[in-house]
C-alpha cells in the first residue's frame, strides 16, 4: 500500500486521472508496493525475469540496452514521473527486454500481475483501466521503437553508403590520375613537330581502359545502393555477383594490407535469386571480416562459392580466432554489435539474416573450423 505521499503523487498524474475516479484511485493505491532508489541504483537488470509493472511516481530513470564490452550500457530513452515501465515482463512473464537505473532519486509505485490480477476480479473498472493504460503504453513504445528502427536503418544505409562513397572516391582517383597524365601526354605529342603514333596510341587505350574502370564502379554503386527488396528473383551468373561486390570493398583490403582471396567461382555457376541483395549480404560479411582481423599479424579473408544440389553455398573466412559462444547466441540480433560506440549499429548481420531468410536459405557461424567462417546456403529460388 501507498504512503500519503506516494498516493498524492500517484493522484496527479495525468493520465490516471483521466482514466480513473478518486475511489478507483485509492483502490488502485492499496495494491501498489512504494519502493524508493538513490540516484545510480539499478532497478532492473536486462534478462531478468519479471512479472511486474512500475509507475514513476518521482523522478527519472534511464533505459538501457546491454552491449558488448558489458561496461557499456547504450541509453534506449529516459522516463519521467506518470510513465510506466514492465509492461511486457507483467503481461508474458519473459525475461526484461531492457535495464533500468535510476538517473535521479526514484519514487516508484509497483504492481505484480498476482496484485493486479486481484485487483481486477475484486474492482472489475480498475482492472479495466490498468489493463487499457497498459495497452496505450505498449502501442505508444512499439510506434517509437518502429520510428527509432526505421531512423537507425536509414542512418545504417547512409553510413554504409558514405563508407562506400569514401572507398569509391579513393578507388576513383587512381584512373583520374592516369587518365590526366596520358591526356597531357597526348596533347604534347600532338603539338610536337614529330608526334609519336605509338605514345598517342598508348595513351588513347590507356584513357579508355580507365574510363571502362571508372563505369564499373559507379555501375557496382548504383547496383548496391539500391533496395533490391521489390526486384523479382532472376537468374544470375554468380561471377557477376563477385564482381559487383569486390569492386566496392577490394581497395580496403589493399589499402589496409588485408589478404582478400576469391577462390575460383565456376564460370557457368548461377542462381535465381536477387543478386542486389545478396551482393549486399556478401559485402556485409567482406566488410566485418576486415574489420575483425586488419589488427592482426598477417590478416587474411578467403571468398568460396561453390555448386551444391539445389542451390549455392558461400563461405567467407577470416584469420581471426572464431566467435566466442556467448556472442554467437546473440550475433544476429537486432542492434547486437562488437563494434565500439559510433562504428557500427548491429543492423548488418540481422539485415543479412532477413535477406537470407527470404530467398529461403541459411546463415550460420560454422563453429567447428579453427577460424572464424560465416556460411550461407541459398537454394535455387526457380
Amino acid at each position: 500500500m501507498l504512503g500519503q505521499k506516494s498516493f498524492s503523487l500517484l493522484c496527479a498524474s495525468e493520465e490516471l486521472k483521466r482514466l480513473c475516479s478518486q475511489t478507483e484511485l485509492e483502490w488502485l493505491g492499496s495494491a501498489l508496493v512504494e519502493k524508493s532508489f538513490p540516484a545510480g541504483a539499478t532497478i532492473i537488470e536486462e534478462g531478468e525475469f519479471g512479472d511486474s509493472i512500475a509507475i514513476i511516481l518521482e523522478g527519472t530513470v534511464d533505459i538501457f540496452k546491454q552491449a558488448v564490452p558489458s561496461t557499456e550500457k547504450p541509453k534506449i530513452s529516459t522516463l519521467g514521473a506518470g510513465a510506466i515501465f514492465g509492461e511486457i515482463a507483467l503481461i508474458d512473464h519473459v525475461p526484461r527486454t531492457a535495464g533500468v537505473q535510476a538517473k535521479t532519486a526514484v519514487t516508484l509505485a509497483e504492481l505484480t500481475s498476482k496484485d493486479l490480477a486481484a485487483l481486477a476480479e475484486k474492482h472489475p473498472s480498475v482492472g479495466v483501466k490498468i489493463y487499457q493504460l497498459i495497452a496505450t503504453g505498449l502501442t505508444k513504445k512499439v510506434k517509437k521503437t518502429t520510428t527509432d528502427f526505421v531512423s537507425v536503418a536509414l542512418s545504417a544505409r547512409m553510413s554504409a553508403l558514405g563508407e562506400m562513397a569514401g572507398n569509391i572516391a579513393h578507388e576513383i582517383n587512381t584512373p583520374l590520375s592516369v587518365i590526366a597524365m596520358y591526356a597531357d601526354l597526348i596533347e604534347t605529342e600532338i603539338q610536337s613537330t614529330s608526334p609519336h603514333k605509338e605514345k598517342i596510341l598508348k595513351g588513347s587505350q590507356s584513357i579508355s581502359n580507365m574510363v571502362h574502370r571508372i563505369t564499373k564502379l559507379i555501375k557496382s554503386v548504383r547496383s548496391l545502393s539500391r533496395d533490391g527488396e521489390n526486384d523479382p528473383m532472376e537468374r544470375a551468373l554468380i561471377q557477376d555477383i563477385v564482381e559487383h561486390t569486390l569492386e566496392l570493398c577490394q581497395v580496403r583490403y589493399r589499402d589496409g594490407s588485408v589478404d582478400l582471396r576469391i577462390l575460383p567461382v565456376p564460370a557457368d555457376l548461377t542462381c535465381s535469386c536477387r543478386a542486389v541483395q545478396i551482393s549486399q549480404v556478401l559485402l556485409n560479411l567482406l566488410n566485418n571480416a576486415y574489420d575483425a582481423v586488419k589488427k592482426l599479424p598477417s590478416p587474411w579473408v578467403e571468398l568460396k562459392i561453390s555448386a551444391q544440389k539445389g542451390g549455392i553455398r558461400i563461405e567467407i573466412t577470416d584469420s581471426g580466432p572464431g566467435i566466442p559462444p556467448e556472442i554467437q547466441k546473440k550475433i544476429f540480433q537486432s542492434f547486437f554489435t562488437t563494434k565500439p560506440p559510433g562504428a557500427g549499429t548491429g543492423l548488418g548481420l540481422n539485415i543479412a539474416l532477413q535477406i537470407i531468410e527470404k530467398h529461403h536459405g541459411k546463415i550460420w557461424i560454422d563453429t567447428l573450423h579453427p577460424h572464424t567462417r560465416f556460411v550461407i546456403e541459398i537454394p535455387d529460388n526457380s
